[in-house]
């Protein structure tokens, strides 16, 4: 049975008994409570659209909003070619603000594993190894990095984008902080594995990591965001504290990761549950 496929029901009985019975408690209780408050009456509303595990395909239809966020696998195969498609996809779209993380299948942007997908861009005649960089455009691509971004007040942004605010047009603008990761844990350990971005179990919390700052023109030049060996730590760059938004590939351990076969990470579910962020956008369990 592979990691993501759905658990049967006795699966989860099994796991946990408790769990079996306070997890559909627990979802009711969550949909009973009032959204959270996350602005003030004066502060303009910001419309955050998330896409994820789109894996070539470029959804026909996406809502249009202030910010998009693609919480990676943008490919199936993740050569540069496959990637680049779908980031002329995404230049496409109307949004003032996009986001990206990588995934599992983004395998070109881990120069860790690029050898391996070096030979499929060959073959498809699009350059190999650091030849060609993905051309990002005006999209924010984030490796273990951060950028904050600044959402001006709805009476001097476009009128035609702003129709969906109902705020004064006095409202100042706003600001969101925003950090994203690729890593995911191991998912398959053999040497020659295509999977991106994957940290082996049983590593140290508490090992020290090397903080590094990289501008999105770098990570655009680069194809990648200074990564250099994300094997010493799950991240390379510590999730930045004070975030308003994470953006991460995979998910918190135990939390929409197919448990009782959990994928999650529970690097991730720490850095959460410590930093607070407003909202978290992950991927890579489709269950």
């Amino acid at each position: 049975m592979s990691p993501f496929d759905p658990p049967p029901l006795a699966a989860h009985l099994l796991a946990s008994p408790l769990l079996f019975v306070l997890r559909p408690l627990h979802a009711l209780l969550l949909n009973l409570r009032p959204a959270p408050c996350t602005r003030t009456p004066s502060q303009r509303p910001i419309r955050v659209v998330c896409i994820s595990d789109t894996h070539d395909y470029h959804l026909p239809s996406v809502p249009d909003g202030d910010l998009l966020i693609h919480a990676g696998d943008l490919t199936n195969s993740g050569t540069r070619a496959d990637i680049q498609l779908a980031v002329d996809w995404l230049k496409t779209l109307p949004h003032a603000h996009k986001v990206v993380v990588a995934g599992n299948h983004d395998g070109w942007l881990d120069t860790s594993i690029r050898g391996f997908i070096s030979s499929c861009d060959a073959e498809d005649g699009a350059g190999d190894g650091d030849a060609q960089a993905i051309d990002w455009g005006s999209i924010h691509y984030l490796q273990n990095s951060s950028l904050t971004l600044t959402f001006p007040s709805p009476a001097s942004a476009d009128s035609g984008r702003s129709s969906h605010h109902t705020t004064s047009a006095n409202a100042p603008s706003r600001t969101l902080t925003i950090h994203g990761a690729p890593q995911i844990p191991q998912l398959d350990p053999s040497p020659d594995s295509v999977h991106a971005f994957q940290y082996p179990p049983s590593l140290d919390p508490t090992a020290t990591a090397t903080t590094t700052t990289t501008t999105t023109d770098d990570a655009a030049a680069a194809g990648t965001s200074g990564i250099s060996d994300f094997h010493a730590y799950p991240y390379p760059t510590p999730i930045t504290h004070h975030i308003d938004i994470l953006v991460t590939h995979t998910p918190p351990a135990y939390h929409l990761d197919n448990y009782p076969y959990s994928v999650g990470c529970p690097y991730v579910l720490r850095a959460i549950w410590r930093d607070r962020p407003r909202l978290h956008v992950c991927g890579h369990v489709h269950v």
